[in-house]
């Protein structure tokens, strides 16, 4: 990928593992998973934009932050509140481009 794109990146699960509810996600035994902090540190290098997206309700904003500097995860835009279901990005094409991509991963891995 290159400069001036822009990455919509879920949290648990993609990230950090995933495991429980909220009150197992304040107990902090999540981990980061493989690749991630690497990924994001090329990211950073290559002058991407980072939006990190969650279910996590806005009130672990601040307990969500200081987890991810932790672990070494940075982002332009945290985006709390989202429901747990699918998630779609709509974009428009470019000169006959496609300019949004959908990657599913595996949970936790």
């Amino acid at each position: 990928m290159r400069k001036n794109t822009c990455i919509f990146m879920d949290l648990d699960g993609t990230c950090i593992s995933h495991y429980g509810d909220l009150f197992d996600i304040m107990k902090n035994e999540s981990h980061v998973l493989p690749g991630v902090v690497a990924f994001f540190r090329e990211a950073r290098k290559d002058g991407m934009y980072i939006i990190v997206t969650t279910a996590r309700p806005p009130s672990l904003r601040d307990f969500t932050l200081r987890q991810m500097e932790e672990f070494g995860l940075w982002c332009d835009q945290l985006v709390m509140g989202l429901p747990t279901g699918k998630r779609v990005v709509i974009n428009d094409d470019s000169g006959g481009e496609c300019r949004a991509i959908g990657i599913g991963v595996t949970r936790n891995e």
